[in-house]
């Protein structure tokens, strides 16, 4: 588990496939850690945009 910044950790889960993890990201709240899976990054997906809004979302709070 690698912290990404404060309140904010990627956590490596190990996949039976070709690429051998996938990264969930925990985030802890005041109602304690979440974790988010943000999906697979295909055109059909909305992985990318919500894990960018996440991040805006965290280090919006951060810089606070």
């Amino acid at each position: 588990m690698a912290e990404v910044v404060p309140g904010m950790r990627r956590v490596r889960l190990p996949v039976p496939f070709r690429r051998d993890h996938v990264s969930v990201w925990a985030i802890d709240t005041r109602d304690g850690w979440r974790l988010v899976d943000t999906g697979l990054n295909d055109p059909g997906g909305c992985g990318r945009d919500a894990r960018a809004r996440a991040l805006e979302g965290l280090r919006a709070s951060v810089m606070k």
